[in-house]
């Protein structure tokens, strides 16, 4: 099961497995890159970057949707979303942008001091995602209230037509454009194609 939650980015929009996607996002972002930040100057300011950080915008929408629909689920029934604070929530969505960024610095970083060590984030990207999905799978493929969660009355994921299709649309769109993204990034300067 997790492998498919690597796979289809978007399929599952829970806030940590949304965290540990979009570290990777930045790791890939950076990788895709990482010539051509040797050369920009301020990796903060680079086109790369900038384009990890549009990435994590553009997610957001289906995160805070589902969020609306199913705020238990996004937490997944770790924390009751009726005793979380407006104002925890929004800096909850904010660190999408940070963990997007800090697997861009990191990447970025180990590389320049010669460590190669992208394959292991990568690996380790992809192990705490099928942590997550192998031992929480109820909590990361059923959806429902706090509630349904205690009487153990969660619906799959896949029976709620208006999440399951907001949010299988919406990945497929956001790893369309990633790839997309990335595709341009990798291109060499100068190169037409």
């Amino acid at each position: 099961m997790g492998a498919r939650i690597f796979l289809l980015r978007g399929v599952i929009s829970t806030i940590p497995a949304d965290l540990i996607l979009l570290f990777f996002v930045g790791l890939v972002f950076s990788r895709a890159s990482l010539s051509r930040l040797k050369t920009e100057g301020s990796i903060l300011k680079s086109r790369a970057f900038l384009l990890a950080l549009l990435f994590s915008l553009l997610c957001l929408p289906i995160s805070i949707y589902c969020y609306y629909l199913y705020p238990a689920w996004c937490w997944m029934y770790w924390i009751d979303p009726e005793k979380v604070p407006l104002a925890v929530v929004l800096v909850v969505f904010f660190s999408y942008f940070l963990s997007t960024t800090l697997g861009f610095i990191l990447l970025y970083k180990l590389e320049s001091w010669g460590k190669d060590v992208r394959i292991w984030l990568f690996l380790l990207n992809i192990f705490g995602i099928a942590f997550l999905g192998a031992l929480f799978p109820e909590r990361l493929f059923m959806l429902g209230t706090m509630k349904d969660f205690q009487n153990h009355t969660l619906a799959p994921v896949f029976e709620v037509m208006p999440v399951f299709v907001t949010i299988l649309v919406g990945g497929t769109i956001m790893l369309t454009l990633g790839l997309l993204m990335i595709r341009q990034l990798s291109r060499a300067p100068g190169d037409p194609n």
